[in-house]
């Protein structure tokens, strides 16, 4: 484990800028209202016009890919945690264990 006060100012810096951006991915959530599209597209598949199945696919794969990155941010996050916990701080982002 690091402690901050023995790392150079700016590479603290550095991983600061990093961490907020971590954890503004971490912490993304689909707007309301693509949630509600997907919902109403994904409930209507059969009733869906090819134009709308292909926004359907689209919307699917980008909320995908960001599902992806908000799971590797928070991996990220654990990963700084357990190495430079004041850097970081705060509770782990991982589900509890039941």
């Amino acid at each position: 484990m690091t402690s901050v006060a023995t790392l150079d100012p700016k590479f603290v810096s550095a991983l600061k800028q990093a961490v907020d951006l971590l954890h503004s991915v971490a912490e993304y959530e689909l707007e309301d209202d693509l949630q509600q599209r997907m919902r109403e597209l994904g409930e209507n598949k059969e009733a869906c016009l090819i134009g709308e199945r292909e926004e359907h696919r689209q919307l699917s794969e980008f909320w995908r890919k960001q599902t992806l990155r908000k799971l590797q941010a928070i991996e990220a996050l654990e990963r700084l945690r357990e190495t430079v916990p004041d850097l970081v701080g705060g509770r782990s982002m991982l589900p509890e264990e039941a």
